[in-house]
């Protein structure tokens, strides 16, 4: 085998919270990895387990000089934190971000290095995932395979697990945000595509699986959220409001109202109609003026369609808002 320093090194940042029940089954995952060299950097967030001991313990019996671990504490409360901890002392060329409650296939490292080496080394590879149901099924999330911030807004293609950036691009990126608390993905997501322009996508199969069950944040809803919420939906938006006037910029404008309709659609679902109807007019309140009569259209009918249990819209309405 060549020398660590010959090959593309990865570095894969695990932020780790309450996790003892599960994270030997993620972190066992990525030691199977086919690929070498790795870097896997694990951040406790405050655990009030024995999560941050089960790391310290995988480390001493586990790294060596092709698959490096390090485990750190970060006491600022947050994923994000975590993850930013991690950055901070990751070494590798490439980076990747993963969930400590996930499973990677264990061809996941190699199909990415291995597409990056095909595409001669792009600044970022993107790839698909199922997701896993407490009952055993797996469920291909849809995809679209852009490279344009706007899709970021009507479904969420780059999320934390989803893409391996160049160490150097993150600076550029900037941190993840420590300030929200929901969303948090669709925001450096939506950063990622403004500032990546060489994306790549591995498109062959999904690469990991992603487990849902209640005990996750994304599970919560959206009245009970919407503020969190809300705050990554204004970030987003100030940083489009950054970018000087063109057709790019207004696509993204009607994408983020598409987006705040979402979440006012889904409060009305959950039965909470007088403060979904708050947000359909902060949605309409962002229309840009171009386009601005047929936009208004198709967000009442999709504050009207979701908020009735209808899903899909967003195919629709990525091409016509």
């Amino acid at each position: 085998m060549k020398k660590p320093d010959s090959l593309v090194f990865v570095s894969i940042i695990v932020p780790v919270y309450n996790r003892e029940d599960t994270i030997m089954r993620t972190l066992h995952s990525i030691f199977d990895q086919i690929y070498r060299p790795i870097e896997l950097i694990l951040v406790d967030n405050n655990s009030q387990d024995r999560s941050y001991e089960t790391c310290k313990d995988f480390q001493d019996k586990y790294s060596h000089i092709f698959f490096r671990i390090k485990v750190i504490q970060e006491t600022k409360k947050g994923a994000n934190a975590a993850r930013n901890a991690g950055l901070a002392i990751a070494t590798g060329e490439y980076i990747m971000f993963f969930d400590s409650d996930d499973i990677m296939y264990n061809d996941c490292v190699a199909n990415v290095v291995g597409d990056l080496i095909i595409e001669k080394f792009p600044t970022a590879t993107a790839y698909p995932f199922f997701i896993k149901f407490p009952d055993g099924t797996l469920s291909r999330r849809p995809h679209i395979y852009s490279k344009k911030p706007a899709d970021q807004l009507y479904t969420t293609i780059i999320p934390t697990h989803g893409i391996c950036i160049k160490r150097e691009m993150l600076n550029e990126i900037g941190p993840w945000d420590e300030q929200l608390e929901r969303w948090q993905d669709l925001e450096f997501g939506f950063r990622a595509l403004l500032h990546i322009k060489d994306l790549n996508w591995f498109t062959a199969k999904p690469l990991y699986e992603v487990q849902y069950h209640d005990d996750s944040i994304s599970g919560n809803s959206y009245f009970t959220d919407h503020e969190k919420l809300y705050a990554s939906l204004i970030k987003i938006d100030a940083v489009i409001k950054e970018q000087v006037e063109s057709k790019h910029k207004r696509k993204q404008q009607r994408a983020l109202c598409y987006k705040i309709c979402s979440v006012a659609s889904q409060i009305r679902k959950e039965g909470h109609p007088e403060l979904g109807n708050i947000y359909l007019q902060k949605a309409l309140q962002h229309l840009p003026k171009s386009r601005r009569r047929l936009a208004t259209c198709l967000l009442h009918f999709q504050f009207n369609y979701e908020g009735k249990g209808g899903r899909g819209f967003w195919k629709i309405a990525r091409i016509l808002i």
